[in-house]
């Protein structure tokens, strides 16, 4: 039965439509090759699978149905035996992307995977926006924090889990401050004059801090992370987003982590 396992799935497939014609148009298999496929499998089972009495509109016997019934459950049953095994491995690594404003709250997760979910390594990557997005649809963060959604896909995996106000810091009007995601989206739009000034752009969040600390300037930067939202116009939500194959027993933790809930900061008025 060099074949069996390859044509069983063709059968459950095929079974599915009145006839082999039927079958033909839908399952992206030729009629002479299928006609094949059923052929060999009748040859070496010894069971009839197609009833060619009324030619042209020939149908599936009771033993097709009957086999292809068991081949669908057989596989069923596989893959969940399969989504329990995995489940049942526990991830020692998590790779976890965020942005420089979220950083605590993402160090709070990774110090709960290793307290609660057995984790013994995490890779911790801190992006701007587009890099942060980058990784994620790459493939390279297992999870991230960020402000919005990398594309428009429905993620399983998605939680609000906390907001963030966007705030104007405006010492003096010597110099723009700006991240290179900002750069990008027209940040220097909002400034009330047009005068050209000297502007540092960097995506280190520290960067920016301290230049507009030490040195003054007019620049946007990141409340602390808070729990419940203030409907303010600058107000982010804060998204936690996990791969789609992301490993159950993690999601769990993350969920009770996040439905406990964490001592946050309120933003500052």
């Amino acid at each position: 039965m060099e074949y069996i396992s390859k044509d069983f799935l063709v059968l459950a497939q095929a079974t599915q439509h009145a006839n082999l014609s039927a079958a033909a148009k839908h399952i992206g298999i030729s009629q002479p090759q299928l006609s094949r496929i059923i052929g060999r499998m009748e040859e070496q089972l010894q069971v009839k699978l197609l009833d060619r009495t009324v030619r042209r509109k020939s149908a599936w016997t009771k033993e097709a149905l009957r086999i292809a019934g068991l081949c669908t459950k057989t596989q069923q049953d596989f893959e969940v035996q399969l989504d329990s095994l995995i489940d049942s491995q526990k991830p020692k690594l998590i790779r976890i992307g965020t942005l420089e404003g979220m950083i605590p709250l993402a160090m709070s997760y990774a110090k709960m995977l290793f307290e609660q979910a057995e984790v013994t390594k995490i890779l911790v990557d801190v992006f701007d926006q587009g890099d942060l997005e980058e990784s994620f649809l790459n493939l390279e963060s297992h999870i991230i924090f960020t402000q919005q959604e990398p594309s428009q896909s429905k993620y399983i995996h998605r939680l609000v889990v906390g907001y963030q106000n966007l705030q104007e810091i405006s010492s003096n009007d010597d110099f723009r401050v700006l991240s290179k995601f900002e750069e990008a989206n027209g940040f220097l739009k909002r400034s009330k004059t047009t005068e050209e000034k000297p502007t540092l752009v960097t995506n280190s969040l520290a960067v920016r801090r301290h230049w507009l600390t030490e040195n003054g300037g007019r620049g946007w930067m990141p409340s602390d992370i808070y729990l419940q939202p203030t409907y303010s116009d600058q107000e982010k939500k804060v998204l936690l987003i996990g791969q789609e194959t992301l490993n159950r027993h993690i999601w769990e933790h993350i969920l009770q982590h996040t439905q406990t809930g964490q001592p946050q900061s309120q933003p500052e008025i």
